[in-house]
């Protein structure tokens, strides 16, 4: 393999990694942001189950 081909694979295998990490960020927050607003909807506090919710549909909704 030539040295370009290696910096183009390096430079394939950084923007994935970049792209796997931001992924990750978002679905744990997504998923934090959910688990809050059910347990507020589970304690009947609807105007912060609403307000996760939302949070939540932005994670997943970039």
């Amino acid at each position: 393999m030539s040295a370009r081909g290696r910096a183009i694979g390096w430079g394939l295998a950084a923007v994935l990694f970049v792209l796997g990490v931001v992924w990750a960020r978002a679905w744990t927050s997504a998923r934090a942001e959910l688990e809050a607003g059910q347990a507020a909807q589970a304690a009947g506090d609807h105007r912060a189950a609403i307000e996760r919710l939302q949070f939540a549909l932005r994670w997943y909704t970039p």
